[in-house]
This record gives structure tokens, C-alpha cells and sequence, in this order.
């Protein structure tokens, strides 16, 4: 009555939709990004478009390349050992893209370096005071009456 077949499915109906939605997915971004960067570059600054261009780039080659490199190879063979070296890279790409893009960032907007720099330099204030807590108290002791002895020279008779 329903012309169900009843052998057993190798992979699910969702699973066999995945490609092609992925691919889907992407093209349909990929024109989005497209138009959206020509908009910005006939509105915005130069700069702005060159930030956003830099960014963009940087995604196709560290998330966009690998990605469809694991589509055409899952779409092509079915190696278990490839597939995970695929997957291996995406992750390692993925995370490399994380970042670049603060250094693109940094590079290409003054204010947000300068605020960058100052948080490094709380950071590697509250690394030195960490350090100092932390020593051996024979060691720290032994700093204190060094320092001692330095203020004591410099104290004339």
C-alpha cells in the first residue's frame, strides 16, 4: 500500500541531504559575501573593505578550502584513514583562522592596537606579581636582604 521498501537503509534519508545542503548552503553565502563586499566597497572606506576582504579571505582558505576538500573526498571515497586527516586539518585550520584574524585586525586599526597593548601590559604586570607571590619564601628572603644590602651602599657616611 505505501511502497515502503524494507531492506535495510545504508545511510539516512538526512544524511544523503547533508551535501547537498552544505553545498547549498555555502554557495548561497558565498554570493552573500560576494555582493556584500562590493556593497561596502562602493560605501565604506577603503580600509573597512580591505579589513573585510583580508578577513574573507583568510576564511576561504582556512575554513571554506578544507571543508569542501572533505565534501569532494567524502563524495568521491569513503576512506575512513583520509577522511580523518580531512578532519584533522579543518580543525587545525579552524583554529589557525582564529587567529589571524585578531592579528589582521590589529594590524589594520590603530585604536584597537593600542588597546591591545595596554591589556598586555596589565597582563604581564599581574604575570610578575604572580611570580613574585609564588617564589620560595628562602628565595624571597634572600631577595629582600640582597635589596638591602644595594640600598645600604647607596646611602653615603
Amino acid at each position: 500500500m505505501w511502497h515502503v521498501e524494507e531492506s535495510p537503509a545504508e545511510q539516512c534519508s538526512a544524511g544523503a541531504a547533508a551535501k547537498p545542503a552544505v553545498i547549498t548552503a555555502y554557495t548561497y553565502y558565498g554570493m552573500v559575501m560576494a555582493v556584500s563586499i562590493f556593497a561596502l566597497s562602493r560605501q565604506r572606506p577603503k580600509k573597512a573593505f580591505t579589513t573585510i576582504s583580508l578577513i574573507l579571505l583568510f576564511y576561504a582558505i582556512f575554513w571554506c578550502i578544507p571543508l569542501f576538500t572533505l565534501i569532494v573526498v567524502e563524495a568521491t571515497s569513503n576512506d575512513p584513514i583520509l577522511l580523518g586527516y580531512i578532519s584533522l586539518l579543518i580543525a587545525i585550520f579552524s583554529d589557525l583562522y582564529s587567529c589571524v584574524a585578531i592579528f589582521v585586525y590589529l594590524a589594520k586599526h590603530p585604536e584597537l592596537r593600542e588597546y591591545f597593548m595596554k591589556e598586555i601590559a596589565k597582563f604581564s604586570r599581574l604575570i610578575q606579581l604572580t611570580d613574585r607571590r609564588t617564589q620560595a619564601p628562602h628565595l624571597h628572603n634572600l631577595n629582600k636582604h640582597t635589596d638591602r644590602e644595594q640600598n645600604q651602599g647607596d646611602i653615603p657616611n
